[in-house]
């Protein structure tokens, strides 16, 4: 059975989600700043809790405790940045256009 058939609402993301609960912080364009946790994660997108709502269409950075440590010793940052596409509150859900890894 193709993707997304096995279900009455096909799948219509392009990039797989993962579901992973990370502790992360958040500031918008607009001096917005606070913090949450992530519900899922995939290339293209981030969708987090942080008890707020955003402007959707605004620019946002978000910075993710990683689990993984940079040579087995130093803890590592996940940073994100991109535009805001939905806020309510179920959660924020943002398209990542650049990412990069940071030692804490």
């Amino acid at each position: 059975m193709p993707k997304g058939t096995d279900s009455i609402f096909p799948e219509r993301r392009r990039f797989r989600r993962f579901s992973v609960a990370l502790e992360l912080r958040y500031k918008t364009d607009s001096g917005i700043a606070g913090s949450g946790v992530s519900v899922n994660i995939s290339s293209g997108g981030l969708l987090f809790r942080c008890g707020a709502t955003l402007k959707v269409g605004g620019l946002i950075e978000v910075e993710l405790e990683w689990p993984l440590l940079l040579d087995k010793q130093r803890p590592l940052l996940l940073k994100v940045y991109g535009i805001i596409v939905r806020s309510d509150a179920d959660g924020t859900a943002m398209a990542i256009s650049k990412h990069e890894f940071r030692p804490r």
